[in-house]
């Protein structure tokens, strides 16, 4: 390999298309994949075997395998034709390519030899292995070995990377590197602390405004393109889900009602079936009347005042008092509800037809009282602006 190496100028490849491909034949993808195998094979055999001749022998072999193969991967990545378009696949080369170096240098630290994949590390600017390295060896004197290596700032990134990764902000902000200033900068989340460490905490707790409002804006977007998978509920399922409902009260109801009378111009929903849904509703307001407590009072008409059904009623002159015409729409046909079958047993009691008789007459006088209120109102418009 040395030999072929110092006579490289023999084995460089012609040009390809408009690329010129400079690896050697010995950088070429077919040595390196004998290589690998090569390699694979020696460490098989020294990590089976407890002879340390053999290790002490094979270690330098390896070593050298993973300098050159790393280095041949390393040019072939540098020259091979770049893509114009298909950048997903470029970035899956390199990321494979990382894998491989952190494999191979890793490795050879595992099998006994951490100087020499420390130092492997170093020259490849590997720095993700090297911290794994002085990481799983525990070692105490981590940082001091390592402090040469931060003024560079691929390296300095790696290492305050970790730190943020593993939750170490307080040993992160012990640095006093040449490049922290700038990570802690870039990394928005973390420049409130820098500041505190310094001092500024009118500039941290600016940030730390800045942030959260950030976060808020960032989850309400997330919470508006949020699609839901599921299939969207009709207006017959929304309102047959409110009337199923034991405990359903009359905001719940009025609610229903609104959605039908707001979908009533439009042609989502038939008018027959906004009809037969808008008198559901009222049947189920009407059935939540105690009418045996009804049926034996001296004033039914007082005794029901209080009812989910009379409420009901009231809430839609509540809702609507300056609009009589959209009151009137909401209202039920009293007469149809009077004649629905779940009703049929209480026809039979006169004070059941008094009290529907009667809230029909309540609600026609207080639409004739909205009207005459409108109409005044808009007299006297007219008259101030005469």
């Amino acid at each position: 390999m040395k030999l072929r190496s110092s006579r490289n100028d023999l084995y460089i490849h012609p040009f390809v298309g408009d690329v010129s491909q400079s690896c050697t034949w010995l950088e070429s993808t077919e040595v390196t994949d004998a290589l690998l195998e090569q390699y694979e094979m020696c460490k098989d055999v020294v990590q089976n075997t407890a002879d340390s001749s053999v290790k002490a022998g094979l270690l330098p072999r390896l070593c050298d395998l993973v300098d050159w193969i790393v280095s041949a991967k390393m040019k072939q990545m540098r020259t091979a034709p770049k893509p114009r378009h298909e950048t997903g696949s470029l970035s899956q080369s390199l990321q494979g390519f990382r894998l491989l170096c952190h494999e191979l240098i890793f490795s050879l630290y595992k099998l006994g030899d951490a100087n020499a994949a420390t130092t492997l590390a170093t020259k490849f600017c590997d720095y993700e292995t090297l911290i794994d390295i002085y990481e799983d060896s525990d070692r105490p004197d981590l940082l001091q070995d390592l402090q040469h290596l931060l003024s560079d700032p691929a390296f300095a990134d790696a290492l305050y990377g970790r730190y943020v990764k593993r939750n170490k902000i307080s040993l992160l902000l012990s640095q006093c590197g040449p490049h922290l200033e700038r990570f802690v900068s870039q990394n928005t989340h973390l420049g409130w602390l820098l500041h505190i460490k310094t001092g500024d905490f009118a500039q941290a707790s600016e940030e730390l405004l800045t942030t959260a409002r950030n976060e808020n804006q960032l989850l309400s977007r997330r919470k508006r393109a949020k699609v839901d998978p599921s299939k969207p509920m009709s207006i017959k399922e929304i309102v047959e889900i409110c009337c199923q409902d034991v405990k359903v009260d009359e905001n719940i109801l009025y609610r229903a009602l609104s959605i039908i009378c707001e979908d009533w111009h439009h042609d989502f929903l038939p008018q027959e079936m906004a009809l037969n849904l808008k008198n559901l509703i009222y049947r189920v307001a009407l059935s939540r009347i105690d009418w045996d407590d009804v049926f034996l009072s001296d004033d039914p008409l007082d005794k029901s005042s209080n009812s989910v059904f009379a409420r009901l009623l009231d809430l839609v002159f509540a809702e609507n008092k300056h609009s009589p015409a959209v009151a009137a729409l909401i209202l039920p046909n009293f007469h149809v509800l009077a004649g629905a079958p779940e009703f049929s047993s209480l026809v039979r009691n006169p004070k059941f037809s008094f009290v529907l008789q009667a809230y029909e007459e309540l609600c026609r006088q207080r639409i004739e009282e909205a009207q005459s209120e409108n109409l005044h109102d808009d007299n006297k418009m007219v008259m101030d602006i005469v």
